[in-house]
């Protein structure tokens, strides 16, 4: 944004001097060139009497990465300018990364869906039974070297745990607190899950294109805030349906994850840890989770 704002203080000064120059002397075209370095960004503001040219480029390595160039098609009445197709809104960010030589496109806008599985205490749930699905269609990225950079977004996530063999979930709603129990004899559970819903701020570094392939691996933390997790359980006693419901878990609102995703194009694997519990164990039965399965990312060729 500084640099806009010094090519709009600049560029006057500029074109008023060559003006002076050409009506004290109308037989000579004064050329008007001026370079700026600033926070890595190289501008050349050039005036040769015919075309004024605004360049910016990026003078990190070797070579120069021209991010955009604005031409007029009047040396002295600067009102219409035009913008190559490489210049964008977010060019204009004073925190954008222009892209730099050898292109990088995160793999940060994606819908995924796969299994949810417990382990360590409290749950063993039927993990082919347990699924997760999600998105993330927000994020923003920066490129730290050829194929290489980091994205981070914001993603939703819904996440389902089922019980089978004969066990469910059952809130006592006096102790506050979320149980696994057994089945008696009489009962016959015909369903038995807990939802949560999730925003997930992920942050990711990747690496792509391997060998001129459009091959991608990232690695990242999530940080998770759980808003809402619900119960439903129905089951039978003496052929008669009893059902279970409670949106009022005490579970923990925030938490944290580890993910990893690899690839081609526009499909993917992933895994996703969770270490934190959703209950303490005064809420409800304490445990950890992985899920795991295929990515969609949008945008790719």
């Amino acid at each position: 944004m500084k640099n806009l704002l010094f090519m709009a203080i600049a560029l006057p000064t500029i074109m008023t001097t060559a003006a002076t120059a050409k009506a004290a002397n109308p037989n000579t075209i004064a050329d008007a060139d001026t370079t700026v370095t600033y926070r890595g960004r190289k501008i050349v503001v050039t005036d040769d009497g015919n075309k004024v040219s605004v360049s910016v480029s990026d003078t990190k390595g070797k070579s120069l990465s021209q991010i955009y160039v604005s031409t007029s098609d009047s040396a002295r009445n600067e009102e219409t300018w035009s913008v190559d197709d490489d210049f964008t809104f977010k060019d204009l960010l004073p925190w954008s990364s222009p892209r730099k030589k050898g292109g990088f496109d995160a793999h940060s806008k994606f819908f995924h869906a796969g299994f949810s599985h417990t382990f360590d205490t409290g749950i063993d749930n039927a993990m082919s039974r347990s699924s997760e699905i999600g998105f993330n269609v927000i994020s923003r990225e920066h490129q730290h070297g050829p194929g290489h950079g980091m994205w981070y977004g914001l993603s939703f996530n819904w996440r389902t745990f089922r019980l089978d063999d004969g066990r469910f979930f059952d809130w006592d709603a006096k102790a506050k607190k979320l149980n696994v129990t057994e089945a008696q004899d009489t009962m016959d559970v015909t369903m038995s899950r807990m939802r949560t819903f999730r925003f997930m701020i992920p942050i990711a570094y990747e690496w792509q294109n391997f060998g001129g392939k459009p091959f991608f691996v990232q690695i990242g933390v999530a940080l998770e805030l759980v808003p809402t997790a619900r119960l439903y359980t129905e089951y039978e006693v003496d052929g008669e349906c009893k059902k279970m419901r409670d949106n009022d878990l005490r579970h923990n609102i925030l938490g944290g994850s580890a993910f990893a995703r690899f690839g081609y194009k526009k499909l993917g694997l992933y895994a996703n840890f969770v270490p934190t519990p959703l209950f303490s164990s005064k809420h409800g039965p304490e445990f950890k989770t992985l899920t795991f399965g295929l990515c969609y990312f949008l945008g790719r060729d």
